[in-house]
């Protein structure tokens, strides 16, 4: 049986008074990934940043690496995010900040040499070994906000890898890109899942950006987990439909699944 790196039983999450989530039960072991949809406000992002430590667990119990994370000091919670790629749904890029593209990758070494500390040549090896595999090296010396949304996401993913995390947390990667990024991405993503075996937690509002690879989609509504489970028993459109609160048609196609809301009319 795989290493559980996450496990949350019946965990709960109130912020500013707020239930954002409700009795939450979710593992995912070692190599697996898991596809979390939902409508908007269902808790997808909360999901997230609770294993984060970014929104305080009000009840339950979880446990992330190994570890109760309601008994982490600031400390713990640092050597943990070190081994945690996490990519929230939106990072302000100002297009005049004079930071270039190898420079936010390198970023990703920064916990590991500590901040205001000089990278160490293995640290610049193993960065520039993620710029050559992600095909970014002719962008490494742009300024990074001035790269179009999906080469910048490309960057933060190159960023996330070269922290050598045990697991990543993608809040919405392809959000707001044009199809051929959302493909680049999506690939980038199914790649890393096969041939890196990774544990991967993605957020996401599409039903066929989930990689073809993942194992479990949990599917939330109102801050409670509706279904989980294989994609093929929780992507129905008896599920579905009760979840969006109108006709949902999915729809099968090269291994990926798309939702059609518009009603049963062909």
């Amino acid at each position: 049986m795989n290493k559980v790196l996450f496990s949350l039983d019946q965990v709960s999450v109130v912020h500013r008074g707020r239930a954002l989530l409700r009795n939450i039960s979710l593992h995912l072991g070692h190599g697996e990934s898991l596809a979390i949809i939902g409508p908007n406000g269902a808790g997808k992002s909360s999901l997230l940043m609770a294993l984060m430590g970014f929104r305080k667990i009000a009840s339950g119990r979880a446990e992330f690496l190994s570890k109760d994370i309601s008994q982490l000091s600031n400390r713990d919670w640092t050597e943990v995010r070190k081994r945690v790629g996490y990519l929230p749904q939106q990072l302000p890029t100002d297009p005049l900040f004079p930071i270039t593209a190898e420079e936010v990758i390198l970023l990703g070494r920064v916990g590991y040499a500590g901040f205001c500390h000089p990278l160490k040549e293995e640290d610049r090896s193993i960065a520039e070994s993620w710029m050559q595999t992600f095909g970014l090296n002719d962008l490494r010396h742009r300024p990074f906000g001035q790269l179009s949304g999906g080469e910048q996401q490309k960057v933060h993913l190159a960023r996330l890898m070269t922290q050598e995390p045990q697991i990543l947390l993608l809040d919405e990667p392809t959000s707001g890109l044009d199809l051929k990024w959302q493909q680049v991405l999506g690939a980038l993503i199914e790649e890393i899942s096969l041939g890196r075996r990774i544990a991967i937690v993605m957020v996401t509002h599409e039903a066929h950006q989930i990689p073809p690879s993942c194992q479990k989609v949990a599917l939330l509504r109102a801050g409670a987990v509706f279904q989980e489970g294989p994609k093929e028993e929780v992507l129905t459109e008896n599920i579905l439909s009760q979840v969006y609160e109108c006709p949902v048609r999915p729809v099968s196609h090269s291994q990926r699944t798309y939702l059609l809301p518009w009603g049963h009319d062909d």
